[in-house]
């Protein structure tokens, strides 16, 4: 396997990492804000997650 597979597999091993986190935050606000998880909301969080974590590495590996 080479290097670039490699680096390609951390990285979207620490998307996923970083997707768990954000998907555990947001049940833990919906459970204790009452949050209806309406689409617009579901919306707002698949986009949050896809800037915070997958459009940067989606960006490193452009740069290879």
């Amino acid at each position: 396997m080479s290097q670039s597979a490699l680096d390609s597999g951390k990285l979207a091993e620490q998307a996923n990492a970083v997707n768990e986190i954000y998907r555990k935050a947001y049940e833990f606000h919906g459970l204790f804000a009452g949050a209806e998880k309406s689409a617009a909301t579901e919306f707002a969080f698949q986009r949050n997650i896809y800037l915070r974590s997958i459009a940067p590495i989606q960006h490193a590996l452009r740069q290879k």
